[in-house]
Parts: C-alpha cells; sequence; structure tokens
C-alpha cells in the first residue's frame, strides 16, 4: 500500500549559519566577563563564611593579630560567636584572643575586660581550657598587668594579675610566683602597706560570674532574685545578691558560686565578705571534688570578723591539701587532682533573708 505525501512534514526553515572563529572567540570572552566575577563572588563569600566557622577562626584570627590587624582580629572572634550559637566551648578562646587584639591596639581597659571574661568563661567550664590555652593566657594577662603598673593603674594591674592567675588554672602557684617576680615597690602599690600578696577568685565585676546558685534547698525556701546588685557596695566593691523567702522546714539551704581552686600544698587562704539583712547567722561552705575518683566533699566555716556597716569578713586559713589528703586516704581515693569547685553560704532555717557577697580572694597567709 502507498503512504500517501501527506503523511510527510517538510522542514523549510533555512539552515542556522555557522559560527566564525573569531565569532566564537568572542562568545567565549563576553561569557567569561559574566561568568568569572560571580564565581569570584561566591569563592569570596565561602572564605569570609568559613574565616568565622568554629573551627577555623583562630587561625585567621592569630594571623591576623600576628600581622597588626588587630580590628579584623576582633571581627573573626566576634563571627564566630555568631556563628557558634549552639555551643560555647569556643568562647573562651574568643574573649583571650580579643584580648590580644585590643591590647594591640593599646586599648587596654578592653583588653581587661576581655581577660576576665576568658576568665570567668574557663574557671566555671575549666574542662574547656587546654593547658596551651592556660599558659598562653596567663603570660599575657601578667603581661597586662604590667603595662597597668607602669602606667600607674594599681587597680587594673590587681584585676589582671587576678584574671592571669585564675586563667593560668594553677591561682595558688601563680600567686606564689608573682610575689617573687614583683619588686617590694610593686608590691606595695598592688596590694598596699598591710595586705597579703592576693588575686581576686572572684570580685562579681563580670556579669556572667556575679551569681550565686543554688547547690541544695532542703528548707523549702523561695529565690526571689540572685545577681549583681547595682546599689550596695562593700568600700566600693560590687556586691552579689542573693534575696530568699522564709524557710518552710529544717535541713541545709546552700548556694554557691562555681570556682576552679586545684587544691595546693603551697600555702594558702581564701577570705570574702558577707553581709545579711536581717542577720540569720550564715556559714560560708567550700566544696571539693576529686576528677578521677569522682568524690566530692564539704567544709563549714562559721567564723566571721565583724566590719563596718553590717559587712563581716570570713577568713578560712586551713591546710586545704593535707586536710583532704586524710579524709581520702580513710575513704580510699586520690586527692591528685581535687579542686574547691563551689564557694558559697549555708543558712539555717529561720526568716526571710537577703543577702550579700563580696570580693572572694585568693591571698598568701604570713608564715607561721
Amino acid at each position: 500500500m502507498a503512504i500517501s505525501e501527506e503523511y510527510f512534514e517538510t522542514d523549510t526553515s533555512p539552515e542556522p549559519p555557522l559560527l566564525s572563529a573569531w565569532q566564537k572567540v568572542l562568545l567565549f570572552l563576553i561569557c567569561s566577563l559574566v561568568l568569572i566575577p560571580g564565581f569570584h563572588f561566591i569563592r569570596l563569600a565561602s572564605l569570609e563564611v568559613s574565616q568565622y566557622q568554629v573551627s577555623t577562626f583562630e587561625a585567621y584570627a592569630r594571623e591576623a593579630i600576628a600581622a597588626g590587624r588587630h580590628q579584623r582580629a576582633i571581627e573573626f572572634c566576634t563571627g564566630a560567636l555568631k556563628s557558634g550559637v549552639n555551643r560555647s566551648d569556643h568562647h573562651g578562646k574568643v574573649f583571650a584572643l580579643r584580648a590580644q587584639a585590643y591590647a594591640g591596639m593599646n586599648r587596654l581597659p578592653q583588653a581587661l575586660t576581655e581577660l576576665e571574661s576568658a576568665a570567668a568563661f574557663w574557671t566555671r567550664r575549666y574542662f574547656y581550657a587546654t593547658e596551651e590555652d592556660r599558659e598562653e593566657s596567663a603570660q599575657f594577662g601578667e603581661a597586662l598587668g604590667r603595662r597597668f603598673l607602669e602606667s600607674d593603674d594599681a587597680e587594673s594591674a590587681l584585676r589582671a594579675f587576678s584574671a592571669a592567675g585564675m586563667i593560668s588554672g594553677h591561682p595558688v602557684e601563680f600567686l606564689h610566683a608573682l610575689q617573687k617576680t614583683l619588686s617590694p615597690a610593686e608590691q606595695t602599690r598592688v596590694w598596699g602597706t598591710e595586705g597579703p600578696p592576693r588575686i581576686f577568685v572572684n570580685d562579681f565585676r563580670n556579669p556572667d560570674a556575679a551569681r550565686l546558685e543554688q547547690v541544695v534547698e532542703e528548707q523549702g525556701r523561695t529565690l526571689i532574685s540572685a545577681g549583681q546588685d547595682p546599689i550596695e557596695r562593700r568600700q566600693g566593691a560590687a556586691a552579689v545578691l542573693l534575696e530568699l523567702g522564709q524557710a518552710q522546714g529544717e535541713g541545709r539551704s546552700w548556694y554557691s558560686m562555681d570556682t576552679y581552686l586545684p587544691l595546693s600544698q603551697k600555702p594558702f587562704a581564701l577570705r570574702l565578705h558577707v553581709k545579711e539583712d536581717p542577720p540569720v547567722g550564715v556559714a560560708v561552705v567550700l566544696g571539693y571534688w576529686f576528677e578521677s575518683a569522682r568524690q566530692s566533699a564539704t567544709t563549714l566555716n562559721r567564723e566571721a570578723l565583724e566590719e563596718k556597716e553590717g559587712w563581716k569578713q570570713y577568713v578560712i586559713e586551713r591546710d586545704f591539701y593535707n586536710e583532704r589528703l586524710a579524709e581520702a586516704n580513710e575513704k580510699g581515693y586520690s586527692v591528685a587532682d581535687g579542686f574547691i569547685n563551689k564557694i558559697g553560704i549555708s543558712l539555717p532555717p529561720g526568716p526571710a533573708v537577703r543577702i550579700w557577697v563580696s570580693g572572694v580572694e585568693l591571698y598568701l597567709p604570713a608564715a607561721k
């Protein structure tokens, strides 16, 4: 059977002209001019994002500090804070590097604030700080303190030395070494003519560290407020306020701040200042933690010295290491990695109360 020609379609459109060689080159150049900037932009955007990532910001920040681009280093660190919103393990390093950057710009007050933030973070979350972090930042903090001394700012020098000591992870040893390296004139400027060599464990200046938190509440007291008091001061120093409701029963009522004070065989002592309204007879409670043994211990300290305006000074001078060693030997565990992890107050049952705490210090007691 023959097929009718009407079933076939005929394409009568003209063939497209072939491009000449120079036209192909021109087309390639036009495409390149359009696409390459886009690729370049994408690459730069990708690089910009990667520089702020938690896993990479440190290298970029250190490179910028070494090159004298301190503001850029601050941007890298701040970007890392924003990009790592669901994690905090890098915060101590961010604060420490920003402190170095500000110091490089000769903005020493800002450097000190950042250093204190690093100290507050690594004191509360000691497990995030490496030995390299601690050594580097402690050396930087001591150097910063000396820069403040050179500018006749002894108060800021003490703050820098305190932050460096707490960051070091071995504050007792740091303070003993600092005493040896400061000249008698420098010691007098930093610690006064009568004060012992000392650093602040917590001066409650940093908002992240200005709080007492519940450890044990068996009395049924209601926590009304806790935090830095914007009005109350002890001789100009910041104070943290704890306001609690009336006790509903017997038992323990403990509120403490976190700290990291490894037990040292070198002599050291602690003191802090407490004010009560009304006076209920609080005691200072120390908590200990022994990492490897997963054991804890506590001690209470009730003796206090009366001060002005209702304040009391609690002085805790005891043989911390040997005291803990004796108990550990009795119970069969090691004190090798033990540290004081909480310093706070213990309340007896009683009425509603407001309690202020100020100036927690580590100091070197006079030789007996």
